[in-house]
């Protein structure tokens, strides 16, 4: 057996010992001002994605989430980023316009 000793460590993931084991880590915060950005330009432009009430209702409902985890004081990035790939998931159905397109390319963006 050899075990190592580290001093200090930041962003790092390790594994010692595990079988067939997964890891995830996102590192960074969001910038809210460019979030909310964004979704004002979703709020302004989802009449022109004609999409179904139900999926309108959808998208309404996503952004009300990001919205109020913005104005906390400590917004949850794990919440708003599940919110914006549900936004991302919506706008699709309606990725045949150019309109789409460009929603889609800004929230990519957010998520990265």
């Amino acid at each position: 057996n050899i075990d190592t000793y580290i001093n200090q460590m930041s962003h790092s993931q390790i594994q010692k010992g595990t079988v067939n084991s997964y890891q995830s880590m996102s590192v960074g915060e969001l910038d809210m001002q460019k979030v909310l950005n964004v979704l004002s330009e979703i709020k302004s432009k989802v009449g022109e994605l004609k999409l179904t009430s139900d999926a309108n209702a959808e998208v309404i409902a996503e952004i009300t989430t990001i919205e109020t985890q913005a104005a906390s004081p400590k917004p949850k990035n794990k919440i708003i980023k599940e919110s914006l790939q549900s936004l991302r998931t919506i706008i699709e159905g309606a990725a045949g316009s150019m309109l789409a397109s460009g929603l889609l390319n800004q929230i990519d963006k957010l998520l990265k």
